[in-house]
């Protein structure tokens, strides 16, 4: 078994990535690439790269630039491009991700993020 858990903090994602934006292909497609690259590097820096693990649980504490209410499902939707990008890291196929806890904090004009922490599953979360 490895350390855990670890806490990755990316920024608070693009505008381009929400489901409902209506921008262009590739202004969208630009800002997938982006947060799949924040996410990889920033769980390389909270050192979760190739885990031997069967599957993992992610839970999200999010930190807006302001205080709006936003729809789950959208902020899910945004962060799709965060967790193909931990997959890529952690060597681990995003259907073995599992989400926990999901928390809206106050918000942080001066540094938005989303703070993820990973946590091993074992192999009886995900069936035959």
């Amino acid at each position: 078994m490895s350390a855990g858990p670890f806490v990755i903090t990316v920024y608070w994602p693009a505008k381009a990535l929400s489901p409902n934006a209506r921008v262009h292909w590739s202004v969208k497609s630009r800002a997938k690439a982006a947060a799949r690259e924040e996410a990889h590097i920033q769980t390389i820096f909270a050192k979760a790269m190739r885990l031997p693990w069967a599957g993992l649980q992610y839970d999200l504490a999010c930190y807006p630039p302001i205080k709006r209410h936003r729809d789950e499902d959208n902020r899910l939707s945004m962060l799709k491009a965060y967790l193909v990008g931990i997959a890529d890291a952690t060597g681990i196929d995003d259907r073995y991700f599992r989400r926990g806890a999901f928390t809206i904090c106050e918000p942080d004009k001066a540094r938005p993020r989303i703070e993820i922490t990973i946590r091993e599953l074992n192999r009886e979360h995900f069936g035959p």
